[in-house]
């Protein structure tokens, strides 16, 4: 499972989307297909969502989120059946001056 990692966390403004990666490799290497997969994000304010997982190409896959908070988002894609793997990342939102 593969997924952008901490060190390297993007930043985004108040009403952005963000597209979410994860990829998924067999235990020989390969890119692979679990049989289910699910993303999910932990929003500033602690609320969870599973947005939509779309497959790009195998073993390969997004999900869009819209960024309507400020703060850090967690997120995850687990995947599991043929290929059972999970990993994390986060992003950070910049609080917004332009509102009260």
């Amino acid at each position: 499972m593969t997924l952008p990692t901490a060190v390297t966390r993007d930043t985004y403004h108040v009403g952005d989307e963000s597209r979410l990666f994860g990829s998924f490799t067999n235990l020989a290497g390969a890119d692979a297909d679990p049989t289910a997969i699910v993303c999910t994000v932990r929003k500033p304010d602690a609320t969870i969502v599973t947005p939509s997982v779309v497959k790009d190409s195998v073993g390969h896959y997004h999900a869009d989120l819209i960024l309507d908070t400020s703060g850090t988002y967690y997120y995850g894609f687990s995947g599991t059946g043929a290929v059972v793997a999970a990993g994390e990342s986060e992003l950070y939102v910049i609080p917004t001056k332009l509102t009260a």
